[in-house]
């Protein structure tokens, strides 16, 4: 099976420069997207079924799947009180696995956002314990995680989007 994870920073502007075209090349079963920034849903590819999960602020966020294969079935965000604004996460149930499509919120500089990604983490962490239970998870998208500074473009932003490693 061929998993295809993509971080498109805007569905839209992909559709309109024919971005997608490289990309069948592989012939992937399963293509995961990140922030799709739209609350259109359209007919990316034919011969996939599509899935969306949408922020409730246009243009913002949100994760999509798209799979040759109807899922057993399909769940958006991590539990049904946490991650229901933002679109950041969609699970499919497959044959054999369950696969989610994580955009993991990225901690900027404010403590507000840093908090939050600390319980999207850990909601993400017990969701993914939770699911094990039943059979094999894979876990594909946008972590926004930079080990390293050199990981960060542009260089102007490098400093301060560098969080030290907690203890």
């Amino acid at each position: 099976m061929r998993i295809v994870s993509w971080n498109l920073n805007g569905l839209p502007s992909c559709l309109k420069s024919g971005a997608f075209g490289p990309l069948l090349e592989y012939q992937p079963d399963v293509i995961c997207l990140q922030e799709i920034r739209t609350r259109a849903e359209p007919v990316v590819l034919e011969g996939y079924w599509h899935y969306w999960n949408h922020s409730v602020r246009d243009k913002y966020s949100g994760t999509a799947m798209l799979l040759r294969e109807e899922p057993l079935s399909v769940y958006c965000g991590l539990t049904d009180d946490f991650d229901v604004a933002e679109g950041r996460a969609i699970t499919a149930e497959l044959q054999g696995f369950y696969l989610i499509n994580a955009y993991v919120p990225n901690s900027q500089q404010s403590f507000y956002r840093h908090a939050y990604r600390r319980e999207w983490d850990a909601a993400l962490q017990a969701y993914v314990h939770e699911l094990l239970y039943d059979k094999p998870v894979i876990i594909c998208g946008d972590f926004n995680v930079a080990r390293e500074s050199i990981d960060i473009y542009p260089e102007n932003i490098r400093k301060r989007s560098i969080i030290p490693r907690e203890g």
